[in-house]
């Protein structure tokens, strides 16, 4: 989980994106109660309990603001829009910090809000699961609502703890959110029920298994083939530690691959050779 950088330069003016979603010019009882309302989604953060219901304006704009979304599809006149707002994500998903983003997820989901369908700052990069599994979450509180990923600063320290466990010839790791990392308790909740809600760990076991069998290649080729074939158990400890501090400097301080290479590197049996179980099996 981490905070994205909103990209306002490159995406500009909501109306000007809403005036190419309705294919007109914004109606003038639309624009004047929309500006009030991006205005209260703003100094609310984006979270539904803090955000004042205008039925009225619902029923009235609701079908017309939803289709205009429907302009950010390939082929579109907002495509352009969905690309940019992929790109700022890049590889990782923002909420379980795994597999590729290839979905906008509406922070507010279209209802019960569709005002905010088409307003750039509730478009958020997510991956296919966790957009499936957050669903139409809004939060009955902000202790409940999930993180913003443009609007709440995730602190830039580890808030993941990693075990290891070698079981069956091989290895797996396992993830565990450490509250007492986020000085904000009311945003560690968040976050703690939002990992809960994703499943963060089923949704990040296909890249750990990759991960795993990437790091036992490189310590084989790159660590113990230059050293003669000899495993030594502590030049491959501080490989994996000097791996962990280079995706910090890659990703941000606390990623998730970074918090495993450092919790294999105290893992005896992996450093001492058990890192073998996990390399490719050569044909029979």
């Amino acid at each position: 989980m981490y905070t994205l950088r909103y990209p306002h330069d490159k995406i500009g003016d909501p109306f000007d994106v809403l005036k190419a979603g309705l294919g007109k010019a914004v109606p003038k009882p639309m624009e004047t109660a929309l500006r009030t309302l991006y205005l209260d989604y703003w100094l609310g953060s984006g979270a539904g309990c803090r955000i004042t219901a205008n039925k009225p304006f619902r029923v009235k704009y609701g079908a017309a603001l939803r289709a205009a979304y429907k302009k950010t599809y390939e082929g579109k006149p907002l495509f352009g829009l969905r690309a940019e707002l992929l790109a700022v994500a890049g590889n990782r998903c923002p909420s379980c910090g795994g597999a590729r983003p290839v979905q906008l997820d509406h922070h507010l989901p279209q209802t019960p809000f569709p005002e905010f369908a088409i307003f750039p700052l509730n478009l958020v990069a997510m991956c296919g699961p966790c957009n499936q599994r957050k669903s139409a979450t809004t939060g009955k509180t902000i202790a409940s609502a999930f993180v913003h990923p443009y609007i709440d600063q995730i602190p830039a320290v580890s808030f993941l703890t990693a075990t290891v466990t070698r079981a069956v010839g091989s290895y797996t790791v396992s993830f565990a959110f450490s509250p007492a990392a986020i000085p904000d308790s009311v945003l560690a909740k968040r976050m703690a029920r939002q990992l809960e809600k994703v499943d963060f760990n089923r949704a990040l076991l296909p890249e750990v298994g990759e991960l795993l069998t990437e790091l036992a290649l490189r310590l084989e080729t790159e660590v113990v083939a230059p050293n003669g074939g000899v495993i030594d158990q502590s030049l491959i400890e501080e490989y994996l530690r000097r791996n962990a501090d280079r995706i910090e400097l890659q990703h941000r301080i606390g990623f998730w691959q970074a918090i495993m290479s450092r919790a294999l590197a105290a893992e005896a049996s992996f450093c001492s050779g058990g890192y073998r179980d996990l390399l490719p099996r050569p044909p029979a």
